[in-house]
């Protein structure tokens, strides 16, 4: 089910039921979209499409950082030595924190990722250093899909 709602000139609200939540409270999907009416039931019959193929996801507000957090202290802790845990951490904060940590999860895209290893070789740190962090941001982002914290393309990764 959803719906479209005039918000303005030019503005439309797409509304789309998702189910309930654990409280049995409805929870919706809702979308801005500026354009016509049109491009508002393209998107509607487009999100309606995935969720009928089960590929649908919502997006989070949720930035990499405190994603980052959340992976650290529920998976990679409880499952690794602490040891290697403060290396993940100690890693992430001081090569991908400060490039895409204020980013929202489900915008990053691979070619933004690709951009900070290029720069992080630019800056003349070893491919070992690279792929460390590859390695620690991979897995946190496996761990996301899993979790379905909604990251679009990064599916991919």
């Amino acid at each position: 089910m959803g719906q479209i709602i005039k918000r303005g000139e030019r503005t439309w609200q797409v509304k789309i039921f998702i189910g309930r939540d654990a409280n049995r409270k409805q929870k919706f999907h809702r979308k801005t979209i500026h354009g016509t009416k049109r491009d508002a039931q393209r998107y509607l019959t487009a999100a309606r499409r995935e969720m009928d193929l089960g590929v649908f996801v919502e997006p989070t507000t949720m930035s990499l950082d405190e994603y980052i957090k959340r992976w650290l202290r529920d998976a990679a802790r409880p499952r690794v030595s602490s040891r290697t845990a403060d290396g993940y951490k100690s890693i992430l904060d001081r090569y991908i924190g400060p490039a895409l940590g204020h980013e929202r999860l489900d915008r990053i895209q691979p070619l933004d990722i690709q951009e900070v290893y290029g720069q992080m070789q630019a800056r003349g740190l070893s491919a070992r250093v690279v792929r460390h962090t590859h390695s620690a941001l991979h897995n946190a982002l496996k761990q996301a899909v899993k979790w379905d914290c909604s990251l679009g393309t990064l599916q991919t990764l």
